[in-house]
Protein backbone atom coordinates (compact mmCIF):
# COMPACT_ATOMS: atom_id res chain seq x y z
CA UNK A 1 0.00 0.00 0.00
CA UNK A 2 1.49 3.24 -1.17
CA UNK A 3 1.72 6.59 1.43
CA UNK A 4 -1.23 8.07 0.10
CA UNK A 5 -3.40 5.31 0.21
CA UNK A 6 -2.37 4.48 3.80
CA UNK A 7 -2.90 8.06 5.09
CA UNK A 8 -6.67 7.57 3.29
CA UNK A 9 -7.40 4.23 5.33
CA UNK A 10 -5.49 5.93 8.46
CA UNK A 11 -7.78 9.15 8.67
CA UNK A 12 -10.72 7.40 9.08
CA UNK A 13 -9.59 5.87 12.56
CA UNK A 14 -11.14 7.45 15.55
CA UNK A 15 -7.77 7.47 17.20
CA UNK A 16 -5.62 10.46 17.79
CA UNK A 17 -2.21 8.53 16.82
CA UNK A 18 -3.39 7.18 13.48
CA UNK A 19 -5.03 10.55 12.74
CA UNK A 20 -2.17 12.11 13.45
CA UNK A 21 -0.06 9.93 11.00
CA UNK A 22 -1.73 10.06 8.20
CA UNK A 23 -1.55 13.62 8.37
CA UNK A 24 2.31 13.82 8.79
CA UNK A 25 1.92 11.41 5.38
CA UNK A 26 -0.22 13.47 3.59
CA UNK A 27 1.69 16.96 4.44
CA UNK A 28 5.16 15.66 2.65
CA UNK A 29 5.84 16.67 -0.71
CA UNK A 30 5.39 13.99 -2.59
CA UNK A 31 2.13 12.70 -1.33
CA UNK A 32 0.79 16.00 -0.84
CA UNK A 33 1.82 16.39 -4.86
CA UNK A 34 -0.47 13.55 -5.40
CA UNK A 35 -3.66 14.63 -3.72
CA UNK A 36 -6.72 15.34 -6.48
CA UNK A 37 -10.14 15.81 -6.29
CA UNK A 38 -10.88 11.82 -5.81
CA UNK A 39 -9.14 12.58 -2.48
CA UNK A 40 -10.81 15.13 -1.37
CA UNK A 41 -14.26 13.53 0.23
CA UNK A 42 -12.01 11.45 2.52
CA UNK A 43 -10.54 14.82 3.91
CA UNK A 44 -13.41 16.89 3.71
CA UNK A 45 -15.25 14.19 5.60
CA UNK A 46 -12.80 14.08 8.59
CA UNK A 47 -12.75 18.01 8.79
CA UNK A 48 -16.77 18.30 9.13
CA UNK A 49 -16.75 15.58 11.19
CA UNK A 50 -14.15 17.68 13.17
CA UNK A 51 -15.56 20.80 13.21
CA UNK A 52 -18.93 19.37 13.83
CA UNK A 53 -17.65 17.82 16.79
CA UNK A 54 -16.60 19.18 20.36
CA UNK A 55 -13.52 21.49 20.75
CA UNK A 56 -12.05 19.16 22.81
CA UNK A 57 -11.35 16.62 19.75
CA UNK A 58 -8.73 19.28 18.66
CA UNK A 59 -8.64 21.58 21.57
CA UNK A 60 -5.60 24.15 19.46
CA UNK A 61 -7.45 23.46 15.76
CA UNK A 62 -4.59 21.77 14.50
CA UNK A 63 -6.11 18.77 13.22
CA UNK A 64 -8.36 20.86 11.41
CA UNK A 65 -5.89 23.26 10.44
CA UNK A 66 -3.84 20.89 8.76
CA UNK A 67 -6.88 19.08 6.31
CA UNK A 68 -8.10 22.78 6.01
CA UNK A 69 -4.66 23.48 4.39
CA UNK A 70 -4.71 20.08 2.13
CA UNK A 71 -8.33 21.09 1.11
CA UNK A 72 -6.58 24.38 -0.02
CA UNK A 73 -3.77 22.14 -2.22
CA UNK A 74 -6.74 20.71 -3.72
CA UNK A 75 -8.56 24.14 -4.05
CA UNK A 76 -11.93 22.81 -5.26
CA UNK A 77 -15.28 25.33 -4.85
CA UNK A 78 -17.40 23.38 -2.98
CA UNK A 79 -15.65 23.81 -0.41
CA UNK A 80 -15.99 27.57 0.30
CA UNK A 81 -18.13 26.79 3.36
CA UNK A 82 -15.62 24.94 5.78
CA UNK A 83 -12.93 27.49 4.19
CA UNK A 84 -15.09 30.14 5.59
CA UNK A 85 -15.58 27.96 8.80
CA UNK A 86 -12.14 27.54 9.52
CA UNK A 87 -11.45 31.25 8.86
CA UNK A 88 -14.15 32.25 11.26
CA UNK A 89 -12.97 29.59 13.92
CA UNK A 90 -12.46 30.82 17.28
CA UNK A 91 -11.20 28.98 20.67
CA UNK A 92 -10.58 30.24 23.81
CA UNK A 93 -8.02 28.14 25.96
CA UNK A 94 -8.01 28.77 28.43
CA UNK A 95 -8.20 32.84 28.33
CA UNK A 96 -6.36 32.90 24.65
CA UNK A 97 -7.90 32.24 21.68
CA UNK A 98 -5.81 29.05 20.05
CA UNK A 99 -7.24 29.15 16.64
CA UNK A 100 -5.12 31.70 14.63
CA UNK A 101 -3.84 29.29 12.52
CA UNK A 102 -6.81 27.19 11.51
CA UNK A 103 -8.11 31.11 10.81
CA UNK A 104 -5.10 31.66 8.46
CA UNK A 105 -5.43 28.28 7.07
CA UNK A 106 -9.04 28.73 5.95
CA UNK A 107 -8.09 32.13 4.40
CA UNK A 108 -5.52 30.10 2.14
CA UNK A 109 -8.46 28.43 1.11
CA UNK A 110 -10.32 31.01 0.05
CA UNK A 111 -8.02 32.62 -2.07
CA UNK A 112 -7.37 30.03 -4.13
CA UNK A 113 -10.88 29.55 -5.33
CA UNK A 114 -12.42 33.08 -4.62
CA UNK A 115 -10.61 36.48 -4.78
CA UNK A 116 -13.53 38.55 -3.54
CA UNK A 117 -14.64 36.09 -0.76
CA UNK A 118 -11.05 35.98 0.25
CA UNK A 119 -10.07 39.92 0.47
CA UNK A 120 -13.26 40.90 2.45
CA UNK A 121 -12.12 37.92 5.18
CA UNK A 122 -8.90 39.20 4.89
CA UNK A 123 -9.58 42.86 5.51
CA UNK A 124 -12.20 41.14 8.36
CA UNK A 125 -8.88 39.54 10.08
CA UNK A 126 -6.78 41.96 9.21
CA UNK A 127 -5.21 43.52 12.85
CA UNK A 128 -7.60 41.80 14.60
CA UNK A 129 -7.30 41.61 18.75
CA UNK A 130 -7.12 38.17 18.55
CA UNK A 131 -3.82 37.68 16.19
CA UNK A 132 -1.11 35.21 17.90
CA UNK A 133 1.46 36.92 19.53
CA UNK A 134 3.80 34.40 18.12
CA UNK A 135 3.57 34.40 14.64
CA UNK A 136 1.11 37.27 13.98
CA UNK A 137 -1.50 35.15 12.56
CA UNK A 138 -3.77 35.30 10.95
CA UNK A 139 -3.25 39.22 10.24
CA UNK A 140 0.10 38.11 8.51
CA UNK A 141 -1.38 36.10 5.89
CA UNK A 142 -4.57 38.52 5.59
CA UNK A 143 -1.35 41.11 4.22
CA UNK A 144 -0.59 38.18 1.93
CA UNK A 145 -3.96 38.13 0.26
CA UNK A 146 -4.04 41.01 0.04
CA UNK A 147 -0.80 41.78 -1.13
CA UNK A 148 -1.82 39.09 -3.79
CA UNK A 149 -4.95 40.84 -5.28
CA UNK A 150 -3.39 44.16 -5.12
CA UNK A 151 -5.28 45.53 -1.97
CA UNK A 152 -2.95 48.19 -1.30
CA UNK A 153 -5.39 50.50 -0.13
CA UNK A 154 -6.27 48.18 2.73
CA UNK A 155 -3.13 47.58 3.29
CA UNK A 156 -2.26 51.62 3.66
CA UNK A 157 -4.87 51.83 5.72
CA UNK A 158 -4.16 48.97 8.18
CA UNK A 159 -0.98 50.07 8.92
CA UNK A 160 -2.25 54.21 9.26
CA UNK A 161 -4.74 52.49 11.85
CA UNK A 162 -2.39 50.31 13.63
CA UNK A 163 -0.17 53.44 15.08
CA UNK A 164 -2.91 55.15 16.27
CA UNK A 165 -3.24 51.98 19.16
CA UNK A 166 -0.21 49.97 18.26
CA UNK A 167 0.00 46.23 19.59
CA UNK A 168 3.10 44.25 19.47
CA UNK A 169 1.20 41.16 18.27
CA UNK A 170 0.38 43.57 15.09
CA UNK A 171 4.08 43.89 14.27
CA UNK A 172 4.50 41.84 11.84
CA UNK A 173 2.20 42.09 10.07
CA UNK A 174 2.69 46.06 9.84
CA UNK A 175 6.00 45.08 8.87
CA UNK A 176 4.78 42.63 5.73
CA UNK A 177 1.95 45.86 4.94
CA UNK A 178 4.94 47.91 4.48
CA UNK A 179 6.61 45.89 2.62
CA UNK A 180 3.55 45.16 0.32
CA UNK A 181 2.68 48.61 -0.02
CA UNK A 182 3.76 49.45 -4.27
CA UNK A 183 7.04 51.14 -4.77
CA UNK A 184 5.55 54.03 -6.27
CA UNK A 185 3.14 54.46 -3.89
CA UNK A 186 3.24 58.86 -3.24
CA UNK A 187 5.99 59.86 -1.00
CA UNK A 188 3.77 61.95 1.70
CA UNK A 189 1.50 58.66 1.89
CA UNK A 190 4.55 55.86 3.15
CA UNK A 191 5.84 59.29 5.36
CA UNK A 192 2.65 59.74 6.76
CA UNK A 193 2.50 56.03 7.40
CA UNK A 194 5.83 55.45 8.71
CA UNK A 195 6.77 58.44 10.66
CA UNK A 196 4.82 57.91 13.88
CA UNK A 197 6.20 53.78 13.86
CA UNK A 198 9.65 55.61 13.65
CA UNK A 199 8.85 58.32 16.09
CA UNK A 200 7.91 55.45 18.71
CA UNK A 201 10.17 53.49 18.19
CA UNK A 202 8.46 50.28 17.41
CA UNK A 203 11.37 48.24 15.90
CA UNK A 204 9.57 45.18 14.00
CA UNK A 205 7.36 47.47 11.56
CA UNK A 206 10.40 49.51 10.88
CA UNK A 207 12.06 46.63 9.40
CA UNK A 208 9.36 46.98 6.79
CA UNK A 209 9.79 50.48 6.66
CA UNK A 210 13.23 50.19 6.31
CA UNK A 211 12.32 47.42 3.47
CA UNK A 212 10.70 49.83 1.29
CA UNK A 213 12.61 52.92 2.04
CA UNK A 214 15.97 51.41 0.50
CA UNK A 215 13.60 50.32 -2.39
CA UNK A 216 12.94 54.24 -3.14
CA UNK A 217 15.11 56.89 -4.48
CA UNK A 218 13.40 60.34 -2.62
CA UNK A 219 15.76 61.75 -0.21
CA UNK A 220 12.96 62.31 2.61
CA UNK A 221 12.72 58.60 2.49
CA UNK A 222 16.36 58.40 3.36
CA UNK A 223 16.10 61.13 5.90
CA UNK A 224 13.72 58.79 7.97
CA UNK A 225 15.57 55.70 7.87
CA UNK A 226 18.71 58.25 9.61
CA UNK A 227 16.43 59.46 11.77
CA UNK A 228 15.78 55.72 12.83
CA UNK A 229 19.09 54.88 12.99
CA UNK A 230 20.24 57.83 14.98
CA UNK A 231 17.08 57.40 17.86
CA UNK A 232 16.91 53.78 17.99
CA UNK A 233 17.59 52.16 21.24
CA UNK A 234 17.37 48.37 19.92
CA UNK A 235 20.24 46.89 18.66
CA UNK A 236 18.81 44.59 16.38
CA UNK A 237 16.75 47.34 14.49
CA UNK A 238 20.37 49.08 14.00
CA UNK A 239 22.06 46.38 12.47
CA UNK A 240 19.31 45.09 10.55
CA UNK A 241 19.19 48.78 8.89
CA UNK A 242 22.97 49.37 8.96
CA UNK A 243 23.21 46.42 6.79
CA UNK A 244 20.24 46.95 4.53
CA UNK A 245 21.94 50.08 3.27
CA UNK A 246 25.37 49.14 2.78
CA UNK A 247 23.65 45.69 0.46
CA UNK A 248 21.17 48.62 -1.22
CA UNK A 249 24.23 48.82 -3.26
CA UNK A 250 22.68 52.40 -4.19
CA UNK A 251 25.50 55.06 -3.79
CA UNK A 252 23.20 58.02 -1.91
CA UNK A 253 22.44 55.18 0.84
CA UNK A 254 26.10 54.06 1.04
CA UNK A 255 27.22 57.38 1.72
CA UNK A 256 24.78 58.13 4.77
CA UNK A 257 25.81 54.91 6.21
CA UNK A 258 29.71 55.89 5.81
CA UNK A 259 28.55 59.68 7.20
CA UNK A 260 26.71 57.91 10.00
CA UNK A 261 29.54 55.48 10.93
CA UNK A 262 32.14 58.17 11.09
CA UNK A 263 29.89 59.63 13.87
CA UNK A 264 28.56 56.84 15.32
CA UNK A 265 28.19 56.41 19.27
CA UNK A 266 30.39 54.17 20.91
CA UNK A 267 27.29 51.06 21.51
CA UNK A 268 26.94 51.16 17.72
CA UNK A 269 30.54 51.08 16.27
CA UNK A 270 30.14 47.24 15.53
CA UNK A 271 27.14 47.61 13.84
CA UNK A 272 28.85 50.19 11.12
CA UNK A 273 31.89 48.10 11.57
CA UNK A 274 29.66 44.93 9.92
CA UNK A 275 27.87 46.88 7.72
CA UNK A 276 30.93 48.92 6.08
CA UNK A 277 32.59 45.74 5.98
CA UNK A 278 29.62 44.46 3.21
CA UNK A 279 30.60 47.74 0.64
CA UNK A 280 32.69 48.20 -2.40
CA UNK A 281 33.48 51.83 -1.11
CA UNK A 282 36.64 53.35 -1.63
CA UNK A 283 37.54 54.47 1.34
CA UNK A 284 36.15 51.12 3.04
CA UNK A 285 39.19 49.93 4.44
CA UNK A 286 40.11 52.97 6.04
CA UNK A 287 36.69 53.61 7.90
CA UNK A 288 36.89 49.97 9.07
CA UNK A 289 39.81 49.71 10.45
CA UNK A 290 38.58 53.39 12.37
CA UNK A 291 36.01 51.67 13.64
CA UNK A 292 37.66 48.37 14.55
CA UNK A 293 40.03 51.01 16.34
CA UNK A 294 37.23 52.75 18.24
CA UNK A 295 35.74 49.12 18.99
CA UNK A 296 38.73 48.12 20.48
CA UNK A 297 39.00 51.02 22.92
CA UNK A 298 35.61 50.47 23.71
CA UNK A 299 36.41 46.56 24.70
CA UNK A 300 39.13 47.93 26.65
Amino acid sequence: MDALQEALRLLTSGRRAEVDHALMLLERDEVRDQLTVEQRPALRRKLVDLMDGPPTNDKAGLLREKLTRLLAHIAHPDDRDVFIRAATTYYVQPVEDVAQNLRSAGLIGLAEIDRELACLYAVRLLGEKDTSRFNGEPSVTAVMVLERFGQSLALLQFVIAAARAYDPRQGEAVARAFEALPVDLPEAALLHAAQPYVEAGHAVPCTGIINIAVKREEEALHDLLEQMLTSTHDTDLHRYGTVMLATSRKPALVERLYRLANLSPLEYVRNYREAVELTTHPRRDEVVAMLGKREKRKSG
